[in-house]
């Protein structure tokens, strides 16, 4: 029955194991791939407390945006402030100062960062890595106690009541965390008990046999815990067992009852001390955990199947039978056996229904299905119901070598500096192989097969895990003798039979300083003046046989010897590669001497030599090439050198005249005879003697002048012309401060000030004193004399910088004169009068403005108004009715002038017979224009001489009509009177400009007044005046010809015949007079 009972007990922690699953997996990449930049990390190698010397490099970064800078590395993060790691800037270079210990740090978070030393700038973005700590075996397993006790009735069986937990520091999943725990001294001997792993870090003590209490009462027990590292570490625990005495039946008396018991108290004392999940771990059969067994068993019900084989691309006959399907509940019965799962759907997996067995129709490929999913299910087919719970269990696909490794590209390019230190090229492989992890069909080897040309020689190194790769090579590159390399490698797998592929990876080398610089001239000479800066003394040409324009090509001149004060300078033209040899520091010679220069000349790379594959160190490379250079410095006239060349005398104001201020001493190591001249002088005050260089005051020196700074100071400016060839001149600065004296009276700020007589009773009186202390202020101020000012004003403060003035009484506004009198500390006493100006101020303190007058209408006064207006209105409508019906009459004009006058008359008048030449006949009524009035005019007789002439003007911009009326001879009018017209003309101008449109009448006559009293007399004549009897007309000869007295007709009508187109065009100035002539005619027609 015991034999029975252990048999049970070793299945139930058999179920409770379970399989670990598979952690993931962490690659640490040495090559770092980004758009358009690149990363390149060496393996990194750190190992706990690694006994080596330190500092030790443990990585090397590389960035291929590097290439021809000179740059700077620079690392930041964990380790990096405590001094664990630093980087070589140049090189970069990642070293370990000290060790460390992965169980206080487990991992590392570095970044990198690259720059530009020139300019600064950073080249390529950060990067961030993780670095893991490698674990060694440090650390031994320990028990959670050193000493455990346990009380263990006589009649226990199975497992004791002893639960230990072992741990481990070093890293998990490894042979170093990788614990056995066992029994290695046990007092007594009997029963054998040992240690069972229960899960994780949980063991529990069990034994085989049985306590008897009469034989021992306490056990005591050593166990041990032992890791799998290299070497092994342990560590021990003791327990203590005391057995507790219970009822002992002979062993031939036991019953089924009995070991029930025995069963039942295994059981509870197992669930007591098991975790809860390592048992639901053990009996739930759907989860991950997977059972390969042919045998599965349950209480009261029972699966029985073959062994289930399935291998990937299987060559055989399908469908192929798998394995058979029993359940030893199905006796007696019709059942129906139903899987279900992967595969089952797609036709991969079928079950016969009566006698269970699996077939399979199909290949299948691991690479696309690593397992399959199964459930099988049986029935009564009698009832549908089902007979037992459903049995689930996965199928694992046997792999097998159907793929070879491949790389991530079949194509690889990089640049290789033709100086890169050997070691690790920036070339990182990624090989994968997708079979079955773990096993010889996905282990590879990858290896150079190719290489051309053939030196130096380039090998695979891997980096981690057989996923990452890394080029590396042994020797030097010559870029003179190979510019590019190929390199072919492989990777081949170590399964039946070996599978491989390949990839070409394409270096192209590229020049770096190989060649130093060498001078095309071994000796140079040349001059420069002293005391002057030259920007270019001399060019310095090289040459260079590396690729131009690089680093490698460029020059970088340096100073071997000669210039300890650093009085020249040499730099590179970018352009030409020469050097530009210049003085930058003045210094004074005392003669002409001669400076001899050694210059030296290197790259601004680093040089770099290769020999037969092999790089040279640089203590054995060539030395850069020099040159002498004598430079000779020509001594030039030192001008004269005043000590000190700034000073300060000192002299009181309003002194006298004719003082000494100052003697200069001067210094000149070319000449003694030296001349000085007085440059600033503002004020005029002094005057300097040209052979001494001695200045003396002429004029008494104010220190109240605006010349004079805020400290008391004067500034004079004097130079020491030597009698050099050409002559030098040195400068010396003299500032005299004038000490003070009380020669200012204080005087009031303000001669005026306004009081505010509806706010304030004072005014505050500010004083000014040009003198400093002690011959200013504090004042003391007091009122004048008149005693009609101390009743209305007094002083309150009447001491201190400044004085307030109060009025004692209310003061009508108006401006007062209030004599104030201010005395200095010294009693320098100062008589002002203060215009106060009382007024009323607004909101500033500033007198208010006047008022404007203004009135108000009442209402009687606006009707008024609005009466007159209207009374106004009527009266002008009634005009204008009254003159509407009144007909126009033409109206003789009796002016003064244009008229008739007598001269030269000699006694009385000549009898004359002559009669008018013109005879006026009845006619219609013409219109008559004399340039003021116009009318209508009855016309009783008319020459039957007329001519009227028309004329029409057109143009694009206004048309014109013209009508010229001539008339001759004489007009007898109506009512007795004889109108004479010489000529007249009517003009009318239309103008026509938008809406707009003027007229103007134009009147041509002339003389029209002189006409009119002609023909009055003519008249008079003519009717017999009685009144006159010896004026009658006679006939008179004129020079020797008759004349019928036409005279006065030639004279008003010779320009009859003449050409009047002129008047049109007149000029400007014309035009301007018309327009303003036309204006008062046209009123005078509007009077009319």
């Amino acid at each position: 029955m015991r034999i029975i009972f252990l048999i049970l007990l070793v299945a139930l922690v058999a179920l409770s194991e379970s399989d670990v699953s598979e952690q993931k997996r962490r690659f640490e990449r040495d090559l770092l791939k980004r758009s358009k930049r690149r990363w390149v990390l060496s393996a990194i190698n750190l190992e706990e407390e690694w006994k080596v010397k330190y500092p030790v490099g443990i990585l090397r970064v590389f960035n291929d945006q590097t290439k021809g800078k000179n740059v700077r590395f620079q690392i930041s993060g964990d380790g990096v402030e405590d001094g664990v790691f630093t980087i070589d800037e140049t090189s970069g270079v990642v070293f370990a100062h000290k060790p460390v210990d992965r169980e206080t740090k487990q991992t590392f978070h570095f970044s990198f960062d690259v720059f530009d030393k020139d300019t600064g700038k950073e080249i390529d973005k950060k990067l961030s890595i993780d670095m893991d700590v490698k674990d060694i075996n440090d650390n031994a397993p320990t028990f959670s106690q050193k000493q455990y006790s346990a009380t263990v009735e006589e009649n226990t069986v199975g497992f004791l009541p002893v639960r230990l937990e072992v741990s481990d520091k070093d890293q998990e999943n490894t042979e170093n965390s990788i614990v056995t725990v066992s029994v290695i001294k046990q007092t007594p001997l009997q029963p054998t008990i040992s240690v069972v792993h229960i899960q994780g870090e949980l063991y529990q003590l069990s034994f085989e046999g049985s306590f008897n209490y009469n034989k021992a009462k306490k056990y005591k027990i050593i166990v041990q815990a032992t890791d799998h590292g290299n070497p092994p570490l342990s560590s021990s625990a003791v327990v203590t067992l005391n057995i507790e005495d219970t009822n002992s039946l002979p062993t031939v008396e036991l019953t089924v009852c009995s070991l029930l018991r025995r069963l039942t108290s295994g059981v509870t004392n197992l669930i007591k001390h098991v975790s809860v999940p390592a048992l639901s771990e053990s009996h739930v059969s759907e989860q991950k955990t997977r059972f390969k067994r042919d045998l599965l068993k349950r209480s009261k019900r029972r699966w029985v199947l073959s062994t289930i084989s399935l291998e990937e691309e299987w060559k055989v006959k399908y469908p192929r039978e798998l394995t058979r399907m029993f359940n030893d509940q199905t006796e007696g019965k019709n059942v129906r056996f139903q899987i279900s799962g992967d595969g089952v759907e797609d036709g991969v997996f079928t079950i016969d229904e009566t006698s269970g067995v699996v077939f399979a129709h199909k290949p299948v490929d691991r690479e696309t299905t690593q397992m399959f999913h199964i459930s099988f299910d049986v029935f009564d087919k009698d009832t549908g119901k089902e007979i037992d719970k459903k049995l689930s269990f996965d199928v694992d696909v046997k792999d097998i070598n159907d793929n070879a490794p491949t790389f991530s590209q079949k194509q690889y390019s990089a640049t290789v500096e033709e100086n890169t230190v050997e070691g690790f090229l920036p070339v990182s492989l990624e090989v994968s192989d997708k079979d079955k992890e773990g096993t010889e069909n996905s282990t590879f080897t990858v290896s150079v097969i190719k290489q051309t040309p053939l030196h130096p020689k380039i090998m695979v190194k891997q980096i981690q895990d057989q996923v990452l790769y890394q080029l590396s090579f042994e020797g030097c590159f010559d870029y003179d003798k190979a510019k590019k390399y190929e390199i072919i490698v492989q990777a081949t797998d170590h399964g039946k039979p070996p599978l491989s592929s390949s990839a070409v990876v394409t270096l192209n080398i590229e020049d770096t300083n190989t060649h130093l610089p060498t001078f095309k001239q071994m000796h140079y000479e040349a001059h420069a003046q002293e005391l002057t800066l030259v920007k270019e003394v001399l060019r310095i040409g090289v040459e260079d046989k590396d690729k131009p324009n690089t680093d490698a090509w460029r020059a970088k001149f340096f100073f071997i010897k000669g210039n300890d004060e650093g009085i020249y300078n040499i730099e590179t033209d970018p352009k030409t590669n020469e050097g530009i040899l210049s003085v930058v520091k003045t210094k004074n010679y005392d003669r002409t001497t001669l400076n001899n220069l050694e210059i030296g000349v290197k790259n601004i790379q680093d040089l770099f030599v290769c020999e037969n594959f092999k790089a040279v160190a640089r203590n054995s490379q060539p030395h850069p090439s020099s040159i002498n250079i004598t430079m000779k410095m020509i001594d030039s006239n030192d001008p004269p050198e005043f000590r000190p060349a700034t000073t300060t005398v000192y002299n009181k104001e309003e002194e006298e005249p004719g003082k000494v201020l100052f003697t200069p001493t001067v210094y000149d190591t070319d000449s003694d005879n030296f001349r000085f001249v007085l440059v600033e002088d503002p004020a005029h005050w002094v005057a300097i003697d040209n052979k001494t260089g001695a200045i003396t005051t002429t004029k008494n020196m104010d220190r109240e002048s605006p010349y004079v700074d805020a400290d008391g100071n004067y500034k004079i400016v004097i130079i020491g012309i030597d009698d050099g060839d050409p002559a030098a001149t040195g400068t010396c600065t003299v500032f005299v401060n004038l000490r003070d004296i009380n020669d200012n009276k204080p005087t009031l700020v303000n001669t005026s000030l306004i009081m505010c007589g509806n706010k304030v009773n004072k005014v505050v009186v500010p004083v000014r004193d040009a003198d400093a202390t002690p011959y200013s202020g504090p004042f003391v101020f007091s009122l004048g004399d008149d005693e009609s000012v101390r009743k209305r004003w007094k002083l309150d403060p009447s001491f201190g910088q400044e004085g307030s003035l109060v009025s004692l009484m209310h003061l009508p506004y108006g401006n007062y004169s209030v004599p104030l009198v201010m005395q200095d500390q010294q009693n320098n006493v100062g008589k002002e009068t203060l215009i106060v100006i009382v007024c009323d101020c607004e909101d500033s303190h500033s007198c208010r403005s006047k008022k404007p007058l203004s009135f108000n209408l009442g209402v009687a006064a606006i009707g008024l108004i609005v009466a007159g207006l209207l009374l106004f209105l009527l009266l002008l409508m009634l005009f204008i009715c009254d003159c509407g019906d009144k007909q126009f009459k033409y109206l003789e004009p009796d002016e003064g002038n244009q008229t008739l006058i007598i001269y030269n008359q000699e006694g009385g008048g000549a009898a004359c017979k002559a009669e008018p030449a013109l005879l006026l006949s009845p006619s219609n009524g013409i219109t008559v224009t004399d340039g003021i009035k116009m009318g209508n005019v009855q016309i009783s007789e008319m020459s039957p001489v007329m001519m009227q002439k028309i004329e029409n003007y057109n143009s694009s911009d206004y048309h014109m009509p013209r009508e010229f009326h001539n008339q001759r001879d004489t007009l007898r009018s109506y009512e007795g009177q004889n109108i004479y017209s010489s000529w007249g003309s009517n003009r009318m101008s239309s103008w026509r400009g938008g809406s707009s449109r003027f007229q103007h009448t134009l009147s041509l006559r002339s003389d029209v007044r002189i006409a009119e009293q002609i023909d009055r007399k003519l008249s008079s004549i003519a009717g017999n005046d009685v009144g006159h009897p010896l004026y009658q007309p006679c006939m008179y000869t004129y020079e020797g010809r008759g004349s019928k007295c036409q005279s006065l007709d030639e004279l008003s009508l010779s320009n009859l015949d003449e050409d009047l187109h002129f008047l049109d065009d007149l000029g400007p100035k014309f035009k301007t007079l018309g327009a303003i002539c036309q204006q008062s005619i046209q009123e005078k027609n509007i009077q009319l």
